[in-house]
């Protein structure tokens, strides 16, 4: 790549930048971070933890259209992300109203111009939006501009088939993202093997068992009591009565 390059990572569901943190420790360089969240308590965490860095916080969920969208609140007893995809097993019937930014668009305004092909690191964890954002991306040649791209895939909550996701898996290999791992319930699919890959692809605790992905989109009721029995077992309070016993 070019001497001179700005290294930039985007990382679409941010969260509490947890994510970020670990970019900025594991990727080789970072000159630039956008951080896409659309809850803004999560957005004031953020950028409380990143004050000194200059680092652009976006409370926005990114998407294919500029506007608002309802976002459902991810429950109590399931996974802490939240989803606009209605249904998802996870969330539950709490929702806010949140803006959405036209993602594809929001490239090409802050880098069609001045970016080299490659520049750019891309994570997504956005419960299912991943799939029309990436569609886009082809679509329009912003996805050009990717580099690396690590992906959390949510096809089993939107009501897609598993061969929908095997095809954009196809192209985007066939565009030269050499996507890690052979099931689409592998947690972070990526490109160029680092450090970065190797953390997520060791985090054999999420998405990555054929399994536990079933038990969790089939009977999301008992996925959640196992979570919860799980939790409960490992509590500092469940210690002291097991060395009681």
């Amino acid at each position: 790549m070019p001497e001179g390059t700005m290294h930039t990572f985007i990382d679409l569901g941010a969260f509490n930048g947890d994510t970020i943190d670990l970019a900025i420790r594991h990727l080789p360089r970072i000159d630039m971070v956008y951080g896409f969240e659309p809850l803004a308590t999560h957005c004031k965490t953020m950028k409380e933890r990143f004050r000194d860095r200059g680092f652009c916080i976006i409370n926005a969920a990114a998407d294919t259209r500029d506007g608002k969208s309802q976002i459902f609140l991810g429950s109590k007893h399931g996974d802490i992300a939240s989803s606009i995809h209605e249904g998802n097993p996870n969330c539950s019937a709490e929702s806010e109203i949140i803006d959405t930014i036209d993602f594809p668009h929001f490239l090409r305004e802050k880098f069609g111009a001045n970016s080299q092909p490659g520049s750019i690191t891309l994570k997504l964890n956005i419960e299912g939006t991943e799939y029309r954002i990436l569609e886009q991306m082809i679509q329009d040649g912003t996805i050009r501009w990717i580099n690396r791209i690590y992906c959390d895939w949510h096809w089993y909550f939107i009501g897609m088939t598993e061969e929908q996701h095997h095809s954009l898996v196809t192209r985007l290999r066939k565009l030269g993202y050499d996507l890690c791992g052979g099931k689409p319930d592998e947690l972070y699919h990526c490109t160029r093997v680092g450090k970065f890959r190797t953390w997520f692809l060791k985090r054999r605790v999420h998405y990555s068992r054929s399994l536990k992905l079933s038990i969790k989109h089939r009977f999301p009721a008992l996925f959640r009591s196992l979570k919860r029995m799980r939790h409960g077992a490992r509590s500092p309070e469940a210690k002291p009565r097991r060395e009681a016993e």
